[in-house]
């Protein structure tokens, strides 16, 4: 925890913290819950998204980390310092490499983005190549598919907490184009032909029904009239 406190009541907030006041640093202490988001495995390896979130001070995200596990021995090898904060999604690239999403502050669109890491080399990029501030939005609860190295897709929130499906170059970490705008969406997926499926929430007041649309992978064109 980084939150400042004189004593045990101060560290019970926000989803209830540790309840402990260090008297000696006057901080919070730790609550011992690592907030683990998603997971993947390569090879004999496990890696964990450890978010590491203070629920005693808003949930900041005090150390968001990359834990590795190896799962001969089930005992943790190492952990990775990511860039940003909060990571809540993981995506593997075509080359083998993953994209890490990290949030950041929740309702922040310029403190996140999409990191790389390595397991062939046991290597992040240490920066982001690819910022929610060029994507326009934020990356809290996103889904993102990766199609090449130049063309990939992900879903952001905007400030009126509706999601837009964006196009964007994993390469050049620049954003092509926007699909869809403000919509309620969830959910991306890429089948065998190249076509990217995109889950449709509809909107029930205005008569319009949920459902899946689906676009042209690499053009990014809608093959669907509707959901």
């Amino acid at each position: 925890s980084a939150k400042a406190c004189t004593k045990d009541s101060e560290c019970l907030q926000f989803g209830q913290g540790s309840g402990k006041c260090n008297m000696t640093n006057s901080l919070c202490e730790s609550d011992g819950i690592p907030e683990a988001s998603r997971m993947f495995a390569v090879g004999a390896k496990l890696y964990v998204l450890v978010q590491g979130l203070d629920r005693a001070d808003g949930n900041k995200a005090i150390s968001s980390v990359l834990a590795e596990i190896d799962t001969t021995t089930e005992k943790l090898s190492k952990t990775y310092a990511l860039k940003g904060g909060n990571p809540i999604s993981v995506t593997k690239e075509p080359s083998g490499t993953y994209l890490i999403a990290e949030a950041g502050s929740a309702f922040s669109k310029d403190d996140g983005g999409l990191e790389r890491f390595d397991p062939t080399t046991g290597k992040l990029s240490g920066t982001f190549i690819f910022t929610e501030k060029e994507a326009d939005g934020t990356f809290d609860f996103s889904d993102m598919v990766v199609v090449s190295s130049t063309i990939a897709y992900a879903l952001i929130n905007d400030t009126s907490f509706k999601q837009s499906l964006i196009q964007f170059n994993p390469t050049t970490g620049k954003k092509i184009k926007e699909l869809i705008t403000s919509k309620a969406l969830a959910g991306l997926a890429l089948n065998s032909l190249g076509e990217l499926y995109v889950g449709d929430k509809g909107d029930a007041a205005a008569g319009k029904p949920a459902g899946i649309r689906i676009f042209d992978g690499n053009s990014g064109n809608e093959k669907t009239l509707a959901p």
